[in-house]
């Protein structure tokens, strides 16, 4: 089952070269005849987007998309991987590498508001590909044969995918295989090697499987292999990733999933061509025909993987929607008891959505802030006035996140991937903090800073609260200092905002904030 890993507010939380048609031990002519069709029994009946089934070889293959893309390649499979290159270069439209990120905005964002990353299963601001959150990742590495802007597989999408930064800087360009250190996202790595968390392996086999049989000419020809001492950064001509063997395991583990036909679907307006594995994952058995058989695969499991595909759930994803569609917007005294009630039956139900469902929702937004807003006002009845309240941020672990401390409910948002130490802070690259439930009897609100650059450092805080702001120059130190500020000129019972810019590109740390009495 593919799984989301959500981030919000509320989140701190193969040997030698293949070659293919050699594989193919006879030629193979398709049987797409009304008898054939007839005689195939029905399949996959919850597949909404299945329309026939047509019988290549000894392997049905179920069409789920309008029109007769693949026609002329099932005629004559013995030339499976030649003609599924005419195929796929036919009408290919090749992308500029910028016009990519904002092409991704779409293709990798599944409930409208956010793209999720491919090797954390987070879900990430979509804009913030300009500050850093996240990035394009070349899925074959770019280093690995086309290190390159004027290679069209550079900027080809059916291999971009959007990417937590810190996430991206991990894969590097390693090449696929299991073992490793695993993270608490479920990928593993070493110093050579990459295992993506199991979610997305299937995906990973299936664009790596696209780009070998795509980039196959005399400008550069990508191929598979077991052979590492192949897999060398070059630009251009014969080049190699790795691993066969669990690239093609990987494609069998793993179905074709909701996201990959959406995806696959909108890349093919974007760019022109699709990618034949998520239409046809078993077309990969006839091109590595005796490498599966070497594993261990059979024809009924190329038949197996053809069937099987995770979908979402359309009823219940319409039942969450219309759930959370009647939370109210506001949360009153008055209204407490109908807003919880609402809450906690969309909640509910979507603990037990599957994920692969989850991550269409689009009212994903909604739900969140009300279950903050929620939160926010149980903390509010036993709120004790008489104390400070002081927000630790050196534990925090995500670019953005909620925390609540005594009913005083702090959101931050960085744009720097933070780690054990506090928050980062670097030119254009701002800290922002939104407080809510302040108490009248806080007198100040206090910041630590501190930087690891020799020099002073230069930052700016702007608090206001929509009405009043004060705006001050900070020179930041090695040595950590604590900052004060009068809170006398805000309204205490509107949210106050927080911002933190640096002068110059060196960073600064900030590691707690506090509002005293």
């Amino acid at each position: 089952m593919k799984k989301i890993i959500s981030i919000s507010l509320m989140g701190l939380g193969i040997l030698g070269l293949v070659s293919c048609d050699s594989n193919l031990q006879t030629s193979t002519t398709s049987s797409i005849s009304s008898e054939s069709k007839e005689s195939q029994t029905s399949h996959n009946s919850n597949n909404n987007d299945h329309k026939t089934d047509v019988k290549i070889g000894e392997v049905y293959l179920s069409n789920y998309y309008e029109g007769s893309y693949y026609g002329s390649v099932n005629d004559d499979l013995s030339n499976l991987k030649k003609n599924l290159n005419v195929l796929i270069n036919t009408g290919f439209k090749s992308q500029s590498y910028s016009s990519d990120s904002n092409h991704l905005k779409t293709i990798d964002s599944y409930d409208g508001n956010y793209v999720e990353c491919f090797y954390t299963g987070l879900r990430l601001d979509k804009e913030g590909i300009s500050s850093s959150i996240w990035n394009k990742e070349h899925v074959w590495a770019k280093s690995l044969g086309f290190g390159d802007q004027k290679f069209k597989a550079y900027s080809d999408l059916h291999h971009l995918r959007a990417t937590q930064t810190q996430a991206n800087s991990v894969r590097a360009n390693k090449y696929f295989a299991e073992g490793g250190t695993k993270s608490e996202y479920g990928y593993s790595s070493t110093s050579t090697t990459y295992e993506p968390r199991d979610e997305v392996k299937g995906d990973v086999a299936r664009m790596i499987m696209y780009m070998t049989v795509m980039y196959d000419d005399s400008e550069l020809d990508l191929e598979l292999t077991n052979d590492t001492s192949k897999i060398q950064t070059k630009a251009g001509g014969e080049a190699y990733i790795g691993l066969m063997d669990t690239l093609l395991k990987w494609n069998m583990e793993d179905p074709v999933d909701s996201r990959e036909i959406k995806r696959n679907e909108d890349i093919y307006t974007i760019q022109g061509n699709r990618n034949p594995f998520i239409d046809h994952p078993a077309y990969s058995y006839y091109l590595y025909k005796d490498e599966y058989e070497r594993l261990g695969y059979s024809i009924e499991d190329a038949q197996n993987l053809e069937l099987s595909r995770t979908l979402k759930d359309e009823q219940k994803l319409n039942q969450i929607e219309s759930l959370i569609k009647s939370i109210p917007q506001d949360l009153t005294t008055s209204n407490s008891v109908e807003f919880g009630t609402r809450l906690e039956e969309a909640l509910s139900l979507y603990d037990t959505i599957d994920d692969e469902t989850k991550s269409f929702i689009k009212s994903y937004d909604s739900l969140i802030s009300a279950e903050i807003k929620w939160e926010n006002y149980q903390s509010l009845q036993g709120q004790d006035t008489t104390i400070s309240t002081t927000f630790n941020l050196s534990a925090l672990n995500a670019v953005s996140g909620n925390l609540n401390v005594n009913g005083v409910a702090l959101a931050y948002k960085s744009f720097v991937q933070v780690n054990n130490n506090g928050i980062y802070v670097q030119k254009a690259k701002p800290l922002t903090i939104d407080v809510s439930n302040l108490y009248n009897s806080l007198k100040t609100f206090k910041i630590d800073l501190k930087t690891n650059n020799s020099n002073v450092v230069t930052s700016i805080i702007t608090i206001t609260d929509g009405t009043n702001t004060i705006t001050d120059n900070l020179s930041v130190s090695t040595t950590k200092k604590t900052y004060s500020f009068d809170l006398s000129k805000f309204d205490l019972s509107k949210e106050l905002k927080i911002t933190i810019t640096n002068e110059t590109g060196k960073s600064v740390l900030v590691s707690s904030c506090s509002f005293n009495i």
